[in-house]
């Protein structure tokens, strides 16, 4: 009857561990999310890009906004290289998560990359991003 219960708690740990490591992982949903953010902006795909914004972004973000960045951007620092972003570091207060990434642009092999995901929902969402060189 011991042996039951200890292995129950056991697996219930486990379970636990897993979620709170699953949820905190930035480094992969922040870089997924990086990727389709910057490849949106290189390609000028605006449904894409806006599919991982919280809904205050998505209003900040009209069409207009999007072709205002893709063009700065691309002046800026040049085309994006596919799958280059590096894990810099992160940084979690309340519900709002910020991390750095660096990414290689044809003019700037490393452009660093500050990214805010907040939790909506328990889903993570893109609430601001900004470029530095």
């Amino acid at each position: 009857m011991h042996y039951r219960k200890f292995t129950l708690l056991i697996i219930i740990f486990i379970l636990i561990l897993s979620i709170i490591t699953g949820c905190g992982n930035i480094e992969g949903y922040g870089n997924a999310k990086l990727q389709n953010l910057l490849e949106s902006i290189d390609s000028g795909n605006f449904e894409n890009f806006k599919k991982d914004l919280d809904n205050n972004l998505k209003e900040k973000y009209t069409e207009d906004e999007f072709i205002k960045l893709t063009k700065e951007v691309k002046e800026k620092f040049g085309e994006y290289k596919k799958y280059s972003t590096e894990f810099i570091s992160s940084n979690t207060e309340d519900r709002l998560t910020t991390a750095y990434f660096y990414a290689t642009y044809s003019n700037n092999p490393k452009v660093k990359v500050q990214i805010k995901f907040s939790l909506e929902i328990e889903v993570y969402k893109i609430s601001d991003f900004n470029f530095e060189s």
